[in-house]
């Protein structure tokens, strides 16, 4: 079971809930696609999230980022993508992306391709901004059902 949940802001305010007598308390009230959060167990174990179903409409979901050290998450219809790829909208703004890969350690990345090359569902990473900006991932529109089934020919 988790015990303490931390998330921070782009003001570069910690947001905090602690497990204690059965209740959450703290400044941090809800879980939101797209942002990264610490998760904190003394126990260890599995952690389910029950999410809602994504917002099926046309715009991407955008992100205010300040300048400094931001939690960001992976959102897309895909289960990865590549650093780049996610990153277009904060072009010459961003230096560093970390991820955690528990007892591997810490992974890095930073534009141009250095260091791992996708993001990926179900991570959470910390990006470095030299001034503040707005994540807008990309959208990854669906294949269409007649593209997606195969005939065993090729396509013209």
């Amino acid at each position: 079971m988790a015990d303490k949940v931390y998330h921070i802001r782009a003001s570069g305010v910690w947001d905090y809930a602690v497990y204690l007598g059965g209740d959450w308390v703290g400044d941090l009230k809800k879980i939101e696609p797209g942002k990264s959060y610490w998760v904190r167990s003394a126990t260890g174990g599995r952690l389910v999230f029950n999410l809602s179903p994504k917002n099926q409409g046309p715009s991407a979901p955008s992100y205010e980022l300040g300048e400094g050290w931001n939690m960001i998450g992976y959102v897309s219809d895909t289960a990865s993508m590549p650093v780049d790829t996610y990153l277009a909208s904060l072009l010459g703004k961003w230096i560093t992306l970390y991820r955690n890969y528990g007892a591997a350690g810490w992974e890095v990345a930073t534009p141009g391709g250095f260091g791992f090359k996708d993001v990926e569902l179900g991570q959470g990473y910390l990006i470095y901004l030299l001034s503040e900006g707005t994540l807008t991932p990309p959208l990854t529109p669906s294949v269409p059902r007649a593209a997606a089934s195969s005939t065993g020919g090729e396509a013209g």
